[in-house]
């Protein structure tokens, strides 16, 4: 139909981008998760989305603190980890379609009084706009370096964060000497850049021997 009409379209709705905020905003996280599975060649997105939707759905929002799937299904979506550790535990309902209801409906409920809240801390977030900037990094912290690839052939979907990343020294005003951990290579960077890099190697370990104990029950 656009080439019909010979027409170029850049945005998701024939409105002005002010007024979808909510669907570019979802279009911005949507593109981040599936820059995280595809190579650096940039191709074979298609075969992730499905893995990247169920990261989506099943994954806790800070507005309202339920998974999308909760929301419109009424039911949580696991993990292969939580199906091998699930409990049978007994619920107090008839059948399955009347916990599904009335889970949902407090889903829901909860869900509205939580937003609420949020929006009203939105005013604050918003006046705070360069709140990165003050923060401070010591000399050897490990940190995550914003450095989107730019070079041509470089798509939409591609790695955005670099790391992890190594603290050298202070560099000036608001600027951190940094050397990437993987290729040794040293940069100078704003200290609105770079955020901490937490790895929990304890909690893996952990959780894979949770995996492997079940596994042998």
């Amino acid at each position: 139909m656009l080439e019909l009409m010979q027409v170029k379209q850049s945005t998701p709705v024939p409105y002005p981008p002010k007024l979808s905020e909510l669907v570019e905003r979802f279009h911005r996280t949507w593109k981040d998760i599936v820059s995280i599975y595809v190579d650096e060649g940039q191709d074979g997105s298609d075969d992730f989305l499905p893995s990247a939707l169920y990261a989506y759905t099943s994954s806790r929002h800070s507005a309202h603190g339920y998974q999308p799937n909760e929301l419109m299904m009424g039911g949580k979506l696991r993990t292969p980890a939580e199906l091998l550790r699930r409990r049978r535990v007994a619920h107090p309902h008839s059948t399955p379609q009347e916990y599904h209801e009335v889970s949902l409906a407090k889903s829901r409920e909860l869900a509205v009084v939580a937003q609420q809240k949020v929006q009203a801390r939105q005013p604050m977030y918003y006046n705070q706009q360069n709140v990165r900037n003050g923060s401070e990094f010591r000399p050897g912290q490990i940190v995550s370096l914003y450095r989107p690839t730019r070079r041509p052939g470089i798509t939409k979907f591609g790695h955005r964060w670099r790391g992890p990343g190594k603290i050298i020294e202070a560099s000036g005003y608001d600027n951190y000497l940094i050397q990437m951990l993987e290729s040794g290579q040293k940069l100078v960077t704003h200290c609105s850049f770079p955020l901490s890099y937490y790895y929990p190697t304890h909690l893996l370990e952990q959780m894979a021997k949770d995996i492997a104990a079940n596994l042998r029950e």
